[in-house]
């Protein structure tokens, strides 16, 4: 085994067959096992954390959509817009569109807030431009008073 020049101690040498890439070459010297590239853990770590990700999207699909308590808002938004679409469209655009144009400074309820007008029956054809039209209002500077 080849030792350091200077201190003495011994080297670990690397021999690869010419052609063969250093990156699936590298093994543990004690078990022969291949070591872990810093690309097989970026990967690994990706795949950890897209896992991760789709468990949480999961959980939230379960919780908003079993919930009874979700039901009930449904059916009291419902009772109170009394068959206009149009305006759960509207109110549920203006809930959206302000926490958009601001999410950090918006309460993110307001989120939950739209998603309930939606579920409740807004007009689908409606709420991208109620959405847009409440970000730019929220996002507008305000005027001066006269």
């Amino acid at each position: 085994m080849p030792f350091d020049p200077v201190g003495g101690t011994p080297v670990f040498c690397l021999i690869r067959p010419a052609g063969v890439s250093p990156r699936c070459h590298l093994e543990d010297p004690v078990s022969k096992h291949p070591l872990p590239t810093v690309d097989r853990m970026r990967r690994r770590h990706h795949e950890r954390e897209l896992q991760h990700e789709r468990e949480l999207i999961r959980c939230a699909q379960r919780l908003a959509s079993h919930e009874l308590k979700i039901r009930v808002s449904v059916l009291e938004l419902q009772t109170l817009a009394a068959g206009r679409s149009d305006l759960l469209a509207s109110a549920a655009g203006a809930q959206i569109g302000a926490y958009l144009a601001e999410p950090r400074a918006a309460d993110p309820h307001r989120l939950l807030a739209g998603t309930l007008l939606i579920l409740a029956g807004a007009d689908q054809d409606l709420i991208e431009e109620e959405v847009e039209a409440a970000r730019r209002w929220t996002a507008a500077p305000a005027e001066p008073a006269v």
